[in-house]
């Protein structure tokens, strides 16, 4: 009688817990829930100068009223005057422009090297004002620069009867940016 009495309480105790962990699985409901980041492109940038520049100054290379690719100050075949570094979250379009004619005052062109110092990558230059060249017309110098990457800039200038100037005479600013590519 004893051994029934276990039989029937292991059943009894077997059937409620069947109850409670089959109930709990039909009563219960789950669901995916999608979770994501929205974060905006962050196109910063750094730059760092050859030597102890601050800007760029081609006083140093220019002798005369007439010359000939005068490289800026501090900047020589291994050196860029600037590098820019990359400090966004998206690979960059790198842009460049003048903030005024270049040509007033006798300057032919101006020519950036991207990468290297061979490569003549972009101009400026004289009676393109109206062109995508022209020196007050954005143009993309890098394009695609990896997150984190670094490209160095070399630039020189050619002139012809240009008139004397002094320092901060004929300041001209070259904007850059960078844009999502």
């Amino acid at each position: 009688m004893k051994a029934e009495k276990e039989k029937i309480l292991t059943i009894a105790l077997t059937m409620c817990f069947a109850v409670v962990f089959l109930g709990a699985g039909v009563l219960s409901d789950s669901e995916a829930v999608t979770v994501s980041w929205v974060v905006p492109a962050d196109t910063t940038f750094s730059l760092a100068w050859a030597g102890s520049e601050t800007e760029i100054n081609f006083d140093d290379d220019i002798d005369g009223m007439n010359f000939t690719n005068a490289a800026p100050d501090s900047q020589t075949g291994a050196t860029p005057i600037i590098n820019l570094t990359n400090n966004g979250n998206t690979e960059v379009d790198v842009k460049m422009l003048f903030n005024a004619s270049l040509y007033d005052d006798g300057i032919n062109y101006v020519n950036v090297s991207v990468g290297d110092n061979t490569n003549s990558s972009k101009f400026w230059w004289e009676g393109q004002n109206g062109a995508d060249n022209a020196s007050t017309n954005n143009q993309t110098v890098k394009a695609d620069l990896a997150i984190g990457a670094t490209v160095g800039f070399w630039v020189w200038t050619c002139g012809v009867e240009v008139e004397q100037t002094a320092v901060d005479d004929d300041l001209m600013t070259l904007q850059i940016t960078t844009v999502d590519s």
